[in-house]
C-alpha cells in the first residue's frame, strides 16, 4: 500500500477523520497516558473484565502546539516530534471546529483498550498521516497480521472521495480514492 501525496496543499482546508483501532497490549503507559482524558468508563454488568487502570492524563508541556509539523511552511516545528506521545492528545480529537459535524473521541476497555474517533483537523490528508503516523506500531493487527487493516479514512473538504486510512507491518498510510490531479 502506497503513501499517495498530494499535488499541493490548500491553505486553510480542513479533513475530517474517522478512525477505530485497538491498541496492542503491549503499549506502553507513556503512550496510554496520551489518550488516557478519553476514557470512557464501562458501567456495572458490562460483558468484559474490569478495565485496568490507566496512568494519569498527560499534561501538554509546551505553550502553544498544533498537530503538524514544519513541512507546511508557516507552521511552527513541534518541540516533542521525536516523543509525540508526551502531548496530550485528548483535546486534539475532541475540538469542535464544525458545528454541523461534532467530534467525538473516546477510549473504551473491551478486554484491550479501544480508541475510536471522529475528529477534523485544519490540515490536508497528507498531514494527518504524517502527525498520526507515530501510532503505527501501537495498533493491534489482531489476526490480521500479514495483510493491511482499514484503520478509516480521511476526508478533505474539497475531495469529492476520502483517503482510505490504512494500518499494514506497523506503519499508517493512505490511499487517495479520488482520480489523478483531483481533490
Amino acid at each position: 500500500m502506497a503513501t499517495v501525496k498530494s499535488e499541493g496543499r490548500v491553505m486553510g482546508s480542513f479533513s475530517k477523520v474517522v478512525m477505530a483501532f485497538k491498541f496492542r497490549d503491549d503499549t506502553p503507559d507513556e503512550v496510554l497516558a496520551a489518550f488516557s482524558a478519553l476514557e470512557r468508563p464501562i458501567g456495572p454488568g458490562a460483558p468484559f473484565d474490569p478495565a485496568p487502570a490507566l496512568p494519569s492524563p498527560n499534561v501538554e508541556p509546551v505553550d502553544h502546539w498544533e498537530p503538524d509539523y514544519e513541512d507546511r511552511g508557516w507552521a511552527e516545528p513541534d518541540p516533542l516530534a521525536g516523543e509525540p506521545w508526551r502531548h496530550e492528545w485528548a483535546p486534539e480529537f475532541g475540538g469542535i471546529l464544525d458545528a454541523d459535524w461534532p467530534p467525538s473521541a473516546v477510549l473504551d476497555w473491551r478486554n484491550g483498550w479501544y480508541f475510536e474517533c471522529r475528529s477534523e483537523f485544519k490540515t490536508d490528508p497528507d498531514t494527518v498521516v504524517s502527525f498520526l503516523g507515530w501510532l503505527g506500531p501501537f495498533v493491534d493487527p489482531g489476526y490480521q497480521t500479514h495483510r493491511p487493516i482499514l484503520l478509516g479514512y480521511v476526508q478533505h473538504e474539497y475531495a469529492a472521495r476520502p483517503w482510505l486510512l490504512w494500518w499494514s507491518d506497523g506503519e499508517l498510510s493512505l490511499e487517495n480514492l479520488n482520480a489523478d490531479g483531483d481533490w
